[in-house]
């Protein structure tokens, strides 16, 4: 399969398809396994369950939690809990699966809030990171700015929006409290394909929030293509400048933070150049958008030059290169090859 920085509607959701059978799958075969093995009757009733749900449930909180359960198999954890787990999880997404592409926060199960937040915050290592829910009146406000950068995006550019939609099924809005000088803007991972994490409450810009949506939204892209696909074979352990952090990063960390300025930079020129903005707004964009350039600028030769990529994913880049300059040229220039000396992260 041929892809592209910015794919066709039909062919992403076909992909986006075989990832929920591919999980509904998974499902399957664990319940069945832990029936064999331990003769948990529970894991039947939870099969049955899980054969009748609608594949289209099969993402977001259900991928995490099939990840989940796996890790606490592993670690020797008590399966019927595991399982009591599970079976409320799958409770609360055929209930609340078709009400909203937005997680709401009060109406979920202690049980399950608690495990996704703990989990997600402990997944980003080395900062101490603790999130928590929203209040309702946070929930509501975030929600609504959100959506107002949504539309500026959807009449600027409705193949991206269509693009985020498909890859990301649900939006969970946290508050981070944030030691130091360390605070998460947002987050995803392969093991929560379909859901992501924006802090709803760091700022109530529609930039902010649409930004972090487009970024993550992003990654949510590349983990699905992994899924089939190999992207970069450097080795872990082999460190570069990244073009979003500080640290050096491993090559596939670089090439995903590449790859999300390139999406980042499309969908703030398509709202520049279409939209009529406030100016608060429009110097907003005018900073993230020379930042990211400038982070483009430093990163895209290095990982083009050092990085061990696969076919695709040079095509990739190189796909996303050529958009962004077209879509740029005339509001924020780079220049076509650039050769970057002496890269430095930020």
């Amino acid at each position: 399969m041929k892809y592209h920085f910015l794919p066709d509607p039909k062919t992403l959701a076909a992909i986006v398809d075989t990832f929920k059978r591919k999980l509904q799958a998974s499902y399957k075969k664990l319940l069945t396994t832990i029936y064999k093995e331990t003769g948990h009757q529970q894991s039947q009733t939870i099969l049955e369950k899980i054969v009748a749900l609608p594949k289209e449930n099969f993402s977001s909180i259900l991928t995490f939690y099939y990840h989940h359960t796996v890790r606490g198999i592993n670690a020797g954890e008590h399966i019927p809990k595991l399982l009591s787990d599970l079976d409320l999880v799958l409770t609360f997404v055929k209930e609340k699966h078709h009400n909203s592409s937005f997680v709401v926060y009060e109406t979920m199960p202690d049980t399950i809030s608690h495990t996704i937040l703990k989990t997600m915050g402990h997944s980003i290592t080395d900062y101490n990171i603790s999130l928590r829910g929203l209040s309702k009146t946070e929930e509501i406000q975030a929600k609504q700015c959100l959506e107002q950068g949504t539309k500026y995006l959807w009449h600027s550019c409705p193949k991206m929006l269509e693009n985020m939609r498909e890859l990301v099924h649900q939006i969970f809005f946290v508050g981070s409290d944030c030691p130091q000088r360390h605070c998460v803007f947002s987050l995803t991972s392969a093991v929560t394909q379909g859901i992501v994490f924006i802090n709803g409450a760091y700022s109530p810009s529609w930039v902010f929030l649409l930004d972090k949506y487009v970024h993550e939204a992003a990654h949510a892209y590349l983990f699905l293509i992994n899924q089939e696909e190999l992207l970069v074979l450097n080795d872990p352990k082999e460190l570069y400048p990244s073009p979003l952090r500080q640290d050096k990063r491993p090559m596939e960390g670089v090439y995903h933070a590449l790859f999300v300025l390139m999406r980042l930079l499309y969908a703030f020129s398509a709202i520049r150049e279409k939209q009529e903005l406030m100016e608060s707004d429009s110097k907003e964009i005018i900073t993230l958008m020379s930042m990211y350039s400038a982070g483009l600028e430093r990163s895209y030769t290095t990982v083009m030059r050092e990085g061990k990529l696969t076919p695709i994913a040079r095509l990739l880049l190189e796909d996303g290169y050529d958009a962004v300059y077209r879509s740029q040229h005339k509001l924020c220039p780079i220049r076509k090859n650039a050769t970057i000396s002496n890269p430095k992260g930020t």
